[in-house]
C-alpha cells in the first residue's frame, strides 16, 4: 500500500475542486395533471376560497351521505358547499398537490381523511390543529365517516371555529 491509498481530502475541498456537475443528467420536469382530470373529480364553484380535499375510493367526488354531512358542517360554519371546491384525490394520479392544485391558491384548505404529507405538502401538524402557511389556512381531519361520535364532532367544531375564524 502506498501513501496515496491513505490520502483523503476534506469535504470542503471537494466543493472547490468540482464546481460543475461531473455527469450531466437530463432533468425531467414533473408532469402536471391536466385540468380535465382533476375537474372531473371535483364539484363546486370555489367562490369562497375553500378547498376540501378528500379520499373517497369508488366515488367520482363524494358519496351522497357524506355530501349531506359535509354540507351541514359547512352551513354551521357559514359556508356553502356549492361555493367551495371539493376534490376527491383518490381518483387522481399519485402526485403532489402543488403539481395539480387549482389556481388561485386557496384561502382555506381542509384535508379530510389524509395528512398533509399524503399530498406532498411540506408541513406536518396534528389532526384538528389549524395551521397557517403563507396565505392559506390548513386543517386536516379524519374521514367524514369517522367524525360522527360526539367527542370527535366537538373536536371538529372547535377546530372549524378557529379555521374559519368564527366567534
Amino acid at each position: 500500500m502506498n501513501e496515496f491509498d491513505q490520502f483523503q481530502l476534506p469535504p470542503l475541498l471537494f466543493g472547490q475542486l468540482y464546481k460543475e456537475n461531473l455527469v450531466a443528467l437530463n432533468e425531467v420536469q414533473p408532469s402536471r395533471v391536466d385540468d380535465k382530470n382533476w375537474k372531473s373529480h371535483a364539484r363546486g364553484s370555489y367562490t369562497n376560497g375553500l378547498q376540501v380535499l378528500l379520499r373517497q375510493p369508488g366515488e367520482t367526488v363524494i358519496g351522497e351521505e357524506d355530501r349531506a354531512y359535509l354540507e351541514n358542517i359547512l352551513k354551521a360554519c357559514r359556508q356553502e358547499l356549492d361555493a367551495s371546491l371539493v376534490i376527491n384525490v383518490s381518483a387522481l394520479p399519485a402526485s403532489s398537490y402543488p403539481e395539480w392544485s387549482p389556481a388561485p391558491a386557496p384561502r382555506y384548505l381542509w384535508l379530510v381523511g389524509m395528512e398533509p404529507g399524503d399530498i406532498s405538502l411540506p408541513a406536518r401538524f396534528p389532526a384538528f390543529q389549524v395551521q397557517q402557511f403563507g396565505e392559506t389556512t390548513y386543517l386536516w381531519t379524519p374521514p367524514l365517516s369517522e367524525m360522527r361520535d360526539k367527542e370527535t364532532k366537538t373536536r371538529l367544531w372547535q377546530s372549524l371555529k378557529q379555521f374559519f375564524r368564527l366567534p
